[in-house]
């Protein structure tokens, strides 16, 4: 692209290729930039996580930009965590101004999701207050008396309905139609095909796992989980008998048969409502 906005870089190249970012830079002397531009060409600069995307190129009024199309070359990367092969990015507190120095790279965990299959959505936590010790007595069970809340029987399984324990996934039978629905604690729709109590098998596979984690009350802070007793993530809430809080996570894959992308025509599923039933 080129601009006349600027006198000193008039018919100059506005360089919009990879680089470390940064702000961007004038080499007017033929100073060093990003490896392999030109002298005199704008060097590029970083627009953040979900910046990059759009350049806007701006005159001054009434003058007609010139926009050569056949030197728009720009490559978009999805992070600065992931520089390009061949570009160098040193740290610095204090940068000269020129693409070749980043102050901080951006952490992966801040930076966009990739788009894939797999979506999830996670609940708050749920304090279930007086019913964990010792404020209750122990419940009765097969098993054995246990501290409440009791969420499964060691030996039997959960009490909470509709999952296989050992993977968290929504039972479906050979057609997709959800096993047993009226006696599950959720409820899991397919809208966009206009069929509930269904998931798509076969070459449109589509599944749904619920999955569970509990946590302590928070001695320094009563009212609150501690977050440094919280469990791992489990598919069989039997483990969690005895946590005050608890929570779950749902994950919805579109797309879950081996080499199917998903499109935007994809079908997506629903999870209407989700219950945690206990006993104390």
């Amino acid at each position: 692209m080129e601009s006349t906005a600027n006198p000193n870089v008039v018919n100059r190249v506005i360089d919009v290729s990879a680089g470390c970012g940064f702000n961007a830079f004038i080499l007017l002397n033929g100073a060093t930039g990003t490896s392999g531009a030109d002298s005199g060409s704008l060097q590029v600069g970083d627009g953040a996580p979900g910046g990059p995307g759009i350049v806007q190129v701006q005159v001054p009024v009434g003058v007609t930009p010139t926009l050569f199309a056949t030197q728009i070359g720009a490559r978009v990367w999805k992070s600065l965590t992931n520089p390009p092969k061949g570009i160098n990015c040193p740290f610095s507190t204090s940068s000269l101004g020129n693409s070749e120095f980043i102050d901080v790279l951006v952490p992966t965990n801040k930076t966009p999701v990739p788009f894939t299959s797999k979506s999830s959505a996670r609940s708050t936590w749920y304090d279930l207050g007086l019913i964990s010790p010792p404020f209750r007595p122990l419940v009765n069970t097969t098993a054995g008396a246990i501290a409440g809340p009791v969420f499964g029987v060691p030996g039997d399984g959960p009490i909470f309905q509709g999952t296989d324990p050992n993977t968290g996934l929504v039972e479906v039978d050979g057609s997709g139609n959800v096993l047993n629905s009226f006696d599950n604690d959720f409820d899991v729709d397919a809208p966009d095909l206009g069929v509930p109590d269904f998931l798509p098998q076969g070459v449109d596979l589509q599944t749904v796992s619920i999955k569970f984690q509990g946590a302590n009350d928070d001695p320094l802070n009563p009212g609150f989980p501690d977050l440094t007793t919280a469990s791992a993530f489990v598919t069989d809430p039997t483990t969690l008998n005895g946590f005050r809080y608890i929570r779950y996570e749902i994950e919805f894959n579109i797309a879950a048969a081996v080499g199917v992308v998903p499109t935007p025509s994809t079908a997506r599923p629903q999870m209407n409502f989700l219950r945690i039933p206990f006993k104390y």
